[in-house]
């Protein structure tokens, strides 16, 4: 069962109802249960199966809807790109049961401080994403260092750490767009080339964070509107280690 439908004055009591009467009420909760039911197998399907978070399909959709969004109001965006460090370990060593809880427990950890407003999704694999809508450079690193700081001293991560005899942290990359200006027109191929640019930003400071030594977080400079592909990549990264903070 789905859910039920009250009609009628609950204070009469032994209220009769016409057969028409009757009729048109299965046929309201049919076309209601047909709704729920749509709008269950839509959700189901924008859920990745392991964690409950929004997937990767979910993910794309969103960027759009919310660049978009930047350009017509002209507010800012954070794209925070999140990674297990030395993650197939789990998997080569202890199993894919391993592996898949230690994910979760990441996902639950990191679920904790993601903002309602925020879309938290799972990439691929041990890849993680939070799209932070409204959120500028300062409220950018914030986010991503409360983030870095929660998988460090999380009880059921610490747990994990211990049966297994390994140190669980992560990396993270953040970009950021910031269209600072109301666009009251703006084409698909814009909203395109921001999304690929928050992605590729978020991608390249994130493997600088892996490449300077795992568990902290470095940033990209900022996407500005009109860049080509070639302002993508020779990006400068901030280094944010573990023993200091901004």
């Amino acid at each position: 069962m789905l859910g039920f439908i009250v009609v009628g004055d609950p204070k009469k009591k032994n209220e009769i109802y016409s057969e028409n009467a009757l009729m048109m009420l299965s046929f309201i909760a049919d076309r209601a249960e047909l709704t729920v039911s749509n709008i269950l197998v839509r959700e189901q399907a924008e859920r990745d199966e392991l964690t409950g978070i929004y997937n990767k399909a979910y993910l794309n959709n969103r960027t759009r809807v919310e660049v978009a969004n930047c350009l017509e109001q002209g507010s800012p965006l954070s794209y925070i790109m999140i990674d297990a460090d030395d993650f197939k370990w789990f998997n080569d060593n202890q199993g894919y049961f391993a592996g898949n809880e230690v994910l979760k427990a990441l996902v639950n950890a990191i679920k904790n401080v993601v903002r309602p407003t925020d879309e938290f999704c799972r990439w691929s694999g041990e890849e993680l994403i939070v799209l932070a809508p409204g959120t500028n450079k300062l409220g950018g690193l914030a986010a991503a260092e409360k983030i870095l700081n929660t998988v460090r001293t999380d009880s059921k991560i610490k747990q994990l750490e211990k049966e297994y005899h390994r140190k669980i942290s992560v990396s993270i990359g953040v970009a950021y767009f910031d269209c600072q200006e109301e666009l009251s027109e703006f084409i698909n191929e814009e909203v395109n080339s921001v999304s690929q640019a928050l992605f590729q930003r978020s991608e390249y400071a994130l493997k600088q964070a892996k490449k300077s030594g795992k568990d902290q977080l470095c940033e990209s400079k900022p996407f500005k509107l009109g860049e080509n592909d070639k302002d993508i990549l020779p990006i400068k990264v901030m280094i944010v280690s573990n023993d200091k903070e901004y």
